[in-house]
């Protein structure tokens, strides 16, 4: 392997919140426009919740893509939340503001 960053997404089901999608792997400029999209499709369907408790890396991409996952879920009155944060991403979304707006359940 060259060092290539790695992010891993799983989608199912989850009766308390709805499509559950896991983001295992490196959350950085690199990856997250592809958990963007998922995320940002699976809204026009469903409430989503996505799992970072597999998150190896969490910065600015990171909190730059659930802002934007956020406003567009309030735009389409569908719920989002996240969970399984780790410290470093709860550092990165208390610094942001972000562990104020987003529904951290």
């Amino acid at each position: 392997m060259d060092g290539a960053v790695v992010l891993t997404i799983r989608r199912r089901w989850d009766p308390l919140y709805g499509l559950m999608v896991e983001a295992d792997g490196a959350l950085d400029a690199d990856t997250c426009p592809v958990l963007q999209a998922t995320l940002l499709t699976a809204l026009t369907e469903t409430a989503v919740c996505c799992d970072l408790g597999g998150a190896s890396v969490f910065g600015a991409a990171a909190a730059d893509t659930l802002a934007v996952v956020h406003l567009h879920a309030a735009y389409l009155r569908q719920p989002f939340s996240i969970r399984e944060i780790s410290d470093l991403a709860a550092s990165v979304l208390r610094i942001t503001g972000l562990d104020a707006i987003l529904t951290i359940v």
